[in-house]
């Protein structure tokens, strides 16, 4: 992207979050929340599935991160494939 672009974006995009404060006293990010996923560490995933476990990846995500085809139930909710 050309430089002046991006700055041409960069300041909309400062424009409108001022807009957004002056008019409610701040701005909200919508974020999206599931209560059926999980980030786990390697020490997770051994705890759950096993020493030297390795998840097998379904797809990929953005950020570099990954769905994975395990699931596990779970014993507190009584849910399946969270």
């Amino acid at each position: 992207m050309e430089q002046q672009t991006v700055e041409m974006i960069t300041q909309m995009v400062l424009q409108t979050i001022t807009r957004m404060e002056q008019k409610s006293g701040g701005y909200q990010v919508p974020v999206g929340v599931s209560a059926r996923h999980i980030h786990l560490t390697q020490e997770h995933v051994e705890a759950l599935f096993g020493q030297g476990y390795h998840l097998t990846k379904k797809k990929d995500l953005m950020g570099g991160q990954y769905a994975c085809n395990e699931t596990e139930i779970g014993r507190a909710s009584g849910r399946e494939r969270v």
